[in-house]
């Protein structure tokens, strides 16, 4: 049985890179102005069929380091090209695409911060508090109420930290430097 199995996969790895099929890619742009890119002429609305286009895909794609930066033409300005586009759509200095500055990210990640110090000091306090019944034993009521409250403690952190690193996030997408965030 894995004889058979290994003959089949073996096979098929070999013929697999000399099938010429390949695979089309269909664009179109729906009535907002969003471009949408499609594997199956099947999966364009009926009517955005009569403006598609179809993509032509390489036979195989070279590596990002291989591929050569085109050079600028002879007659060609620094102020034209992508980097004058980039440089209309950036943000004012010491600020991200969104308008808020550093100290707007500090204080985000600081109110963040102080909530998380709480929590884990709430967390320190329970650990060190045991509860203690007038004779010097563990009461269930008290255990159970204990794990309750530490397990809920611990979802708060959790939540608080998923809270940080999408802040990270954010300030990435905004454009924000990594540097405001530290």
């Amino acid at each position: 049985m894995r004889r058979q199995l290994l003959s089949v996969l073996l096979v098929a790895l070999i013929a697999a890179p000399l099938s010429g099929a390949r695979a089309e890619v269909f664009s179109y742009t729906d009535a907002q102005g969003n471009l949408h890119f499609v594997d199956s002429e099947a999966k364009i609305p009926p009517e955005y069929r009569t403006e598609k286009k179809t993509i032509e895909l390489p036979a195989r794609a070279a590596p990002a380091g291989d591929i050569p930066e085109p050079e600028p033409e002879a007659g060609a300005d620094e102020s034209s090209g992508p980097a004058a586009g980039d440089a209309a759509r950036a943000a004012p200095l010491g600020r991200d695409r969104d308008g808020h500055d550093e100290q707007w990210w500090q204080r985000r990640k600081e109110k963040l911060e102080a909530k998380k110090r709480r929590i884990e000091a709430e967390l320190a306090k329970l650990d060190d508090a045991a509860p203690i019944n007038v004779q010097g034993f563990y009461t269930r009521k008290a255990l159970y109420e204990r794990g309750q409250k530490k397990e809920r403690l611990e979802k708060e952190l959790a939540g608080i930290e998923a809270q940080i690193a999408g802040l990270r996030e954010e300030a990435r997408r905004a454009g924000a430097p990594p540097g405001w965030l530290r």
